[in-house]
């Protein structure tokens, strides 16, 4: 399903909002059974003020629900026939969620059976109550470090926002959440091995039934990449300065290409070659990357405008031998921030610059694919990825894209993308490539 048959399902139940000509996607024969838990789910958040789920576990206990009765009819239980012991319940809100499910349960005169509530709404497991958050989260970060081979048990702050996230997560007294991240899928392919490793300590320490769900595993993983970006910050790095003919050019492209490819760079400032000299003073510099041939008593490394694979690999030699043979400078120098730096004419001046190359470069080597229809549309999005990009912000639009296939086509745009200096997640590309036919 797509975003939109998604948005229908979940709001023709929060809002009542019966459009007559959205017709689910089901198989007839089964439709009966959605139509009246869609029915009696709308009742449930009408009959008085509900806190407001997510579309992920409004669309999870609706297909689930649907599918029980469905399996009961056809006189298949999932474990046998104990019913529920709904005494034993002390959450009010989940015994106002057993109160609608028996509800619903009884328009087909079934009753209520404890497997059955616990696959409709993902129940804990016995005794999940008793675990200690505490305890879990110290296991986990040892498994991993051992796993990994980090001293994570350094950062406390590693603990502190791992144990609230477990916290959340598992001791909360409502339904249990069905979290979903849209970085789940790049994470899993940029970090696999701290993934698994994650995965392992889940599977280890909690049990399945209370989480073991990828998205669940990939905010897990983030909390220890938070942990290794900042273990890296406090690493020894090199004070770089970059000159280019204006003093102003495409810095900030520079930087974020630079410091991504090599992580013992940091590049503090940008000038023009007649301020080189007094730049160098005032920020303790160690290292100049110029776009052309210059004099210095530091090293030089010439580059071309966009540096290139070639550029970047002098680059992290020259950043080598300097961490190997030259002393750190005493870190009493604040980073300039390039963007901060320049007026706001000069950043404009550059993202307009920057979009309109990268859309030339589309339109040059993509001529033949491109919509006409959307030329306009598409120039707009690539001014729009520019902006974002400078400001450090991303695409958070996630489609249910049609175009999976269309792997040769991101490869294109990916690469011409990337000769441009530009980097962004999956979700961006998959947005570009419907400008596409």
């Amino acid at each position: 399903m797509n975003n939109y048959e998604v948005y229908k399902m979940t709001t023709r139940i929060t809002r009542r909002d019966r459009e007559r000509n959205f017709q689910p996607m089901f198989d007839s024969r089964i439709l009966p059974e959605y139509e009246l838990v869609e029915s009696a789910l709308a009742h449930y958040f009408q009959e008085e003020s509900r806190e407001i789920w997510q579309q992920l576990d409004i669309m999870i206990i609706l297909i689930r629900l649907t599918i029980s009765l469905k399996r009961l009819q056809m006189g298949h239980a999932m474990e046998g026939y104990q019913v529920l012991d709904i005494g034993a319940e002390k959450s009010d809100i989940r015994r106002s969620f057993i109160g609608f499910m028996q509800r619903v349960y009884l328009q087909k005169e079934f009753p209520l059976l404890r497997a059955e509530y616990r696959y409709c709404v993902g129940s804990y497991a016995s005794g999940m109550r008793e675990t200690d958050i505490a305890k879990l989260t110290e296991d986990m970060i040892e498994f991993v470090a051992w796993r990994e081979g980090v001293d994570y048990g350094l950062d406390q702050k590693l603990y502190t926002n791992l144990f609230a996230h477990l916290s959340l997560r598992l001791g909360q007294g409502g339904l249990p959440g069905n979290e979903f991240n849209p970085l789940n899928s790049e994470i899993k392919q940029q970090y696999p091995t701290l993934f698994g490793h994650v995965y392992e300590a889940c599977k280890k320490f909690i049990s399945n039934e209370q989480v073991i769900q990828e998205s669940f595993i990939s905010f897990i993983v983030l909390h220890f990449l938070v942990s290794l970006e900042n273990q890296q910050v406090h690493q020894r790095k090199v004070r770089t300065l970059y000159v280019c003919s204006t003093g102003r050019g495409v810095a900030r492209l520079i930087k974020n290409r630079v410091e991504a490819g090599i992580g013992q760079v940091e590049m503090v400032a940008y000038c023009s070659i007649v301020e080189v000299e007094e730049m160098c003073q005032k920020h303790a510099i160690e290292l100049i990357i110029s776009v052309f041939p210059i004099e210095s008593t530091l090293p030089v490394v010439v580059t071309d405008a966009l540096p290139k694979k070639a550029d970047l690999e002098m680059i992290r030699q020259e950043v080598a031998r300097i961490l190997l043979e030259v002393p750190a400078v005493i870190d009493a120098y604040e980073a300039v921030d390039l963007v901060r730096q320049s007026s706001h004419e000069e950043i404009s001046e550059e993202i307009i610059l920057k979009g309109f190359e990268a859309y030339q470069q589309v339109k040059d080597v993509l001529a033949d694919e491109m919509d006409r229809k959307l030329e306009n549309g598409l120039l707009l999005h690539i001014f729009l990825m520019v902006q974002r990009y400078y400001f450090n912000k991303q695409y958070d639009l996630v489609l249910a894209s049609e175009d999976s296939g269309r792997w040769e086509l991101k490869e294109r745009l990916t690469a011409v993308f990337e000769q441009c200096g530009l980097y962004f997640q999956e979700a961006e590309l998959d947005a570009i490539v419907y400008y596409f036919k």
